[in-house]
């Protein structure tokens, strides 16, 4: 099972969505992976730019869908 949870308490769960930012459409997250303050920091300053997410939910990432503990 999955829950949506705020970007900030997504932070060491594990991915239930992919978050390509495009472009340049390299995916920078993947379902079954840890997620990493790092990446989400990434992605987010590419929203911040004006980049756009695809493939999520929630293309803002405020809130990340992961695997429900």
């Amino acid at each position: 099972a999955h829950e949506r949870v705020p970007a900030a308490m997504a932070v060491g769960r594990i991915a239930a969505e992919t978050a390509v930012p495009y472009p340049p459409g390299i995916p920078a997250l993947a379902p079954g992976e840890r997620i990493q303050a790092e990446v989400l920091k990434a992605l987010q300053a590419e929203v911040a730019t004006g980049t756009r997410i695809a493939y999520c939910g929630d293309p803002s990432l405020a809130t990340v869908l992961v695997v429900r503990e």
